[in-house]
């Protein structure tokens, strides 16, 4: 019912992969070269490249066999859209990065990516294997740079998964088949330029943090999905769905953002084949996915038994792992009881000023003296390019657009309603609606197809009329987000950090104890 396939050797090769790392892992010292260096390659390799690899199904693709060998070809047209925007947006974070350390937990996480120390309570695990392995390359003499830039690589990964997300929505509307026309193309590099410059985007890929990976793992999340709509009634269809359970549960071991999405992926099941919920495998396998996804967390039981020097919460035990996974030791809930019993009023604080204000920030403008939003900034044109693209979307194919906007709204009503600010909150809680962020400018894709459309009928062919449609939407989208968010995302001479934190620790004698 779910057209489900067999998992390929592959992923039999990924458990004892996960195996053999989890067991180095645990080899003493902390600071030993097995459970420094060999340990992470193993997970990675587990956990990123050889289960992915063994649950793909195959034979699969959209490309007709015959031609199965040339989607392979790194010169397809599609994949050059793809160079072109990752080439675009990671120079552009390189040269706008912290020069080292940023505010809030941002030197823990340079630290900790070093020596596999045990972060602040719930952790970024995925986050830290990927950061000691990175740093193997010595790209850069700052330990804060290589991490730093770690982020902006993973920033621009993601950029490009939302460009391939929308060559398959653009693939679906149009009816093409396996042509990817240039139109589809354009308009899908634009779009996810246009997110990855977007205000909030740009500021949290140029320094480290959990939001860029969290970010990678929702795109990821939002092109699986794409993918197991249009082959949900072929053969190892269903296996999408058994990779999205896998993510969902390795992204806890990231950020928890984007769990509030399994209840859209639930009615993303009903409204495309509802009969794939009475397949008792497709539940058993996605169950145990989850758990193998969710097994990564094992890794801070382990390194904090081995005593690192960073060791928050000494999480060494189950207990102290549930402890320190569910922020319990802080007198926190964090699958939330008292969601109904509102902190602040809900649409004039938490959805109007705690969300619809960073929605403009990112699509409408950003008036930086104010933190307010400003329309000559962008001029709002992210914005109704955007809603264009929605509308265009629903006309063409209106139950793929409403499963995407019922992702949009679990994205950001879910996350309002969730984290349930408190009124008058110390700091912005932008970053915990990038993917709904996400979301939209899968739309601008949509709407600037829709323009693409329009041009070629009005003008009768896409080489001229395409192209100028082209250079205009270019210098309104993703040109235009560059010239309204450089400077005030660009962090490239910012030392404050760092010299607070000097300049506070030099005041004090020596074997003081500072809090």
């Amino acid at each position: 019912m779910a057209n489900l396939q067999k998992p390929g050797k592959y992923f039999y090769y990924a458990l004892a992969a996960i195996i053999l790392g989890m067991t180095l892992l645990r080899i003493p010292p902390a600071d030993g070269f097995f459970t420094l260096n060999v340990a992470p390659v193993f997970l990675l390799l587990g956990y990123l490249i050889l289960v992915p690899t063994g649950l793909w199904p195959q034979n699969n693709d959209i490309i007709i066999q015959k031609k199965r060998t040339a989607y392979f070809s790194l010169l397809l047209p599609d994949r050059i859209g793809a160079y072109i925007v990752f080439l675009s947006a990671f120079p552009v974070y390189l040269l706008t990065l912290w020069p080292t350390v940023g505010w809030w937990d941002s030197g823990a996480y340079v630290t900790c990516c070093y020596t596999l120390g045990v972060t602040g309570p719930p952790g970024s695990i995925l986050l830290q294997l990927l950061g000691r392995v990175w740093s193997f390359a010595h790209l850069f003499h700052s330990p804060a740079i290589q991490i730093n830039s770690l982020i902006a690589l993973i920033s621009s990964l993601s950029a490009v998964v939302v460009y391939h997300t929308i060559v398959r929505i653009l693939g679906n509307i149009s009816r093409s088949g396996n042509h990817v026309s240039f139109s589809m193309i354009a308009s899908s590099a634009i779009a996810s330029l246009t997110l990855a410059f977007t205000y909030t985007i740009w500021t949290r890929s140029i320094y480290a943090n959990p939001y860029a990976l969290s970010l990678l793992a929702g795109s990821v999340l939002v092109y699986l999905s794409v993918r197991w709509w249009e082959s949900a009634d072929s053969t190892g269809g269903g296996n999408f769905l058994l990779l999205l359970a896998f993510v969902i549960g390795l992204d806890m071991s990231v950020h928890r953002s984007n769990i509030l999405l399994i209840p859209a992926l639930a009615i993303m099941v009903l409204i495309r084949r509802r009969q794939a919920f009475l397949d008792i495998k497709l539940w058993l396998g996605a169950v145990l996915l989850f758990v193998l996804g969710m097994s990564m967390q094992v890794a801070v039981m382990l390194r904090s038994q081995l005593g690192p020097e960073i060791n928050i919460s000494s999480p060494d035990n189950l207990k102290g792992l549930w402890n320190y996974l569910t922020l319990s030791m802080y007198g926190l809930n964090t699958f939330g009881s008292d969601l109904l019993q509102r902190k602040a009023p809900f649409w004039d604080y938490q959805v109007n000023h705690m969300y619809l204000r960073y929605f403009g920030w990112n699509f409408i403008g950003l008036d930086q003296p104010t933190d307010g939003i400003r329309w000559r900034a962008l001029w709002g044109l992210p914005f109704i390019i955007g809603l264009t693209g929605a509308m265009y979307h629903f006309f063409k194919q209106y139950k793929q657009a409403l499963f995407l906007l019922v992702m949009f709204i679990f994205a950001a009503g879910g996350a309002i309603v969730y984290l349930n600010v408190p009124d008058g909150f110390f700091r912005e809680m932008d970053r915990h609606y990038l993917i709904s962020f996400l979301l939209f400018a899968l739309w601008i894709g949509v709407g600037c197809y829709s323009l693409f459309y329009l041009a070629e009928k009005s003008f009768g062919g896409i080489s001229k009329a395409g192209i100028a449609t082209a250079i205009a939407l270019i210098i309104a989208l993703p040109l235009n987000m560059l010239r309204a968010n450089w400077s005030i995302s660009d962090m490239s001479g910012n030392f404050y950090c760092y010299s607070y934190a000097y300049n506070t620790l030099q005041s004090c004698e020596d074997d003081a104890i500072l809090f």
